[in-house]
Order: structure tokens, then sequence, then C-alpha cells
């Protein structure tokens, strides 16, 4: 299988899927930390993160083939 093939057909799916399950962590720990004392920032961020991740994921999905 050339490099080509391999990205079409088995990394970018595996990609996509990698990138959806740190959304939902950074999602899921912002939400534990937001009111927390000190948290509200650091759970801002890890919003902002997973708001780029999931900009990245539909990037990578004009590549899928679903």
């Amino acid at each position: 299988m050339d490099d080509l093939t391999k990205v079409k057909k088995h990394l970018i799916e595996h990609w996509i899927e990698h990138e959806r399950q740190h959304i939902a962590e950074y999602e899921e720990w912002a939400k534990k930390i937001q009111n927390q004392k000190g948290g509200a920032k650091t759970a801002s961020v890890l919003l902002e993160a997973a708001g780029k991740l999931h900009d990245s994921v539909e990037i990578l999905m004009r590549l899928s083939d679903k």
C-alpha cells in the first residue's frame, strides 16, 4: 500500500476519531474545574483548544469517505 492510500483509507478516520476523543476530554475537564478557585481560566483555555480541534476535525472530514 502506498502512502497516499494509507492516509486516505486508514489514517484520516483514525485522526478524526482521535481528535474527537481529545475534544471530549478537554470539555469534560473544563466542566469539572470551571467553578473551582482559579479554574475558570484553565477551563476557558481547554474549551478554546477543544474548539480548535473541532476545526481540525471539520477540515479532515473533507478527506473522509463518510
